[in-house]
């Protein structure tokens, strides 16, 4: 029983350790979704990525939702385009662990 629990604790430690991490590397990423470019789906206590949603307008449009900085205009006026300097695409936002 106590490895069981010594592990629920460290699985704990290694995600708080890696969300830490993702946010450390992407400090201007949207609060508002998460970097997701939609409104993610919120759940009792953990949020997944969005399937559809809204996009997300806290963010100026062309603005990428993961560093802040400037996309490409897409070919397909319906696709939000890819950021220039981190890759981002919509749907690429936070991991939710």
């Amino acid at each position: 029983m106590q490895q069981e629990w010594e592990a629920e604790q460290q699985a704990y430690a290694d995600i708080a350790r890696m969300a830490e991490e993702w946010q450390t590397r992407w400090p201007n990423h949207c609060r508002a979704c998460g970097a997701w470019g939609a409104s993610p789906i919120r759940h009792y206590h953990y949020m997944e990525p969005p399937d559809g949603g809204d996009p997300c307008e806290a963010l100026p449009e062309g603005r990428c939702h993961r560093c802040g900085c400037e996309l490409t205009q897409p070919d397909d006026p319906c696709e939000l385009g890819t950021c220039k300097t981190c890759g981002w695409r919509f749907d690429d936002g936070a991991p939710s662990w």
